[in-house]
């Protein structure tokens, strides 16, 4: 019965490799997708995070929402048991926690902008192109993924990162960050929309 098992998970796993095809950065879908990232003026989204993390045998999964306006205001804000705001309009960091604005110090600020802007390049497609990055692109039947690794300062903290894109809208569906310590996170993103006017406050109000 073992065998049998291990033989299907096998045959499952060789169909689903096969599933995606890997391209080269010069290839039509590859180009399409860096282009549609450049031309994005805002992006809007709900995302479930999911964290695994060694020191818990269960990952905790936290809803939240971001909201991005080029070329530098960012809001995203997790609704789990610990609420918590991260807000950035360009230098300045603003962080709510639990419902409370935090006085941040130097050091703090400059931990805030530097994960914030990981996740700006992130959304507005520059990190795709960063030459601290090194792309590898696989075609799906209806999604492009995105395999990055670091290759300047962030892979001392980051091994590998992988980013689902449908290949008819060029959406963000889904983000794995794998640490060097072997902590991961996977955002799953949905409610995805593209240029929608912003409401207001959502760079100013904590």
């Amino acid at each position: 019965m073992r065998t049998t098992l291990t033989i299907l998970l096998l045959c499952l796993g060789s169909l689903l490799h096969a599933q995606l095809a890997p391209v080269g950065t010069d290839h039509a879908e590859v180009k399409a997708l860096l282009a549609a990232t450049r031309a994005m003026r805002t992006v809007q989204a709900r995302f479930v995070q999911e964290k695994h993390l060694r020191a818990l045998k269960e990952p905790v999964r936290e809803p939240g929402r971001f909201v991005y306006e080029r070329p530098d205001r960012f809001r995203w804000s997790v609704e789990g048991a610990a609420p918590l705001t991260i807000l950035t309009s360009g230098s300045a960091v603003r962080v709510k926690e639990n419902g409370v604005e935090k006085r941040l110090g130097a050091a703090e600020q400059r931990m805030y902008a530097s994960i914030n802007a990981l996740v700006l390049d992130l959304v507005s497609g520059r990190l795709l192109e960063s030459p601290e990055m090194k792309p590898r692109y696989e075609l799906g039947a209806d999604a492009l993924v995105a395999h990055l690794t670091p290759t300047g300062a962030m892979a001392h903290r980051v091994q590998r990162m992988t980013l689902h894109f449908d290949r008819a809208t060029h959406r963000l569906r889904e983000m794995e960050t794998v640490e060097t310590d072997g902590d991961r996170t996977v955002v799953r993103y949905s409610d995805v929309r593209l240029n929608a006017p912003v409401p207001s406050g959502a760079f100013t109000d904590l």
